[in-house]
């Protein structure tokens, strides 16, 4: 099976929802490849919650 890169944009919500269930191996055939946020601070919470 293939495995498809995902980029996740913004750790809302939804997109911490997403980047986490990623991460753990929870959706075949998927892997989380890369986080994008808008500025220095957004990216240091980001590390912090996921």
């Amino acid at each position: 099976m293939n495995v498809v890169k995902v980029g996740v944009i913004g750790i809302g919500n939804m997109g911490k929802s997403h980047a986490l269930q990623l991460d753990k191996g929870l959706i075949k055939g998927a892997m989380l490849s890369a986080v994008c946020l808008w500025s220095r601070k957004a990216n240091e919470l980001g590390k912090k919650r996921i």
